[in-house]
């Protein structure tokens, strides 16, 4: 069990794919078939290296090399379109997601998502989820200039909480996640949905849901 004082923090920031949502096997999966259908065959450990915890722009640039901002669009659009269709009736949140907010709202706390997801996604989650109304703050890789690792969008969103990065939790799943949070200055907690603790050893602490954390007064 992961103990937090409340006097710790002010704000916490919640990454969205793989933190909120277990659902790398649908992006895995979605990317697998996308590619395949146009003759690229990656496996399951291409994808990790590949694909996990990076940005559209930095994946299709890998995989289509520099092509114009239409097609960079289209792809996207058609993948993620992919993507949601496959996720579409199964979205459910990591155990202790609901139970977590509530209890953070309680103690007033501020609640934002910082997320490299495109906004089509983020809605369809949160709307899956019945959140759309719990974040005061939410903030896509659209929002900034450099994607995870680069801390750009934990100071950003940060920033429109009205908090320094110092003072807020961060949970994230990927390494570039966390390297964003730490380098931000934030408290990053990895949730381990899909990586080992020792594949995010920077992280403060490490849960593998969101039922293992409790918060004191």
């Amino acid at each position: 069990m992961l103990i937090l004082d409340v006097k710790d923090f002010d704000a916490a920031i919640f990454d969205l794919d793989g933190t909120m949502v277990d659902n790398t096997a649908i992006h895995k999966r979605a990317w697998q078939e996308y590619l395949a259908n146009r003759g690229i065959h990656i496996t399951d450990t291409e994808f990790f290296r590949r694909i996990f915890g990076k940005h559209n722009r930095q994946i299709i640039k890998d995989f289509f090399g520099d092509v114009s901002d239409e097609s960079e669009d289209k792809i996207t659009r058609e993948k993620e379109t992919l993507y949601r269709g496959l996720y579409e009736g199964s979205v459910a949140e990591v155990a202790g997601l609901s139970a977590l907010l509530a209890r953070l709202e309680e103690l007033n706390k501020k609640l934002a998502v910082a997320t490299s997801a495109p906004k089509a996604n983020c809605d369809f989650i949160l709307g899956a989820l019945g959140l759309e109304s719990r974040f005061s703050v939410v903030v896509g890789a659209d929002d900034i200039q450099h994607p995870k690792p680069a801390p750009d969008i934990y100071i950003e969103t940060a920033g429109r909480l009205g908090v320094t990065p110092q003072r807020c939790l961060v949970f994230e799943d990927s390494p570039a996640g966390v390297e964003a949070g730490v380098a931000a200055g934030a408290k990053v907690i990895a949730i381990l949905t899909g990586h080992t603790e020792e594949q995010l050893p920077n992280a403060f602490s490490h849960v593998h849901s969101f039922d293992e954390i409790q918060i004191n007064e």
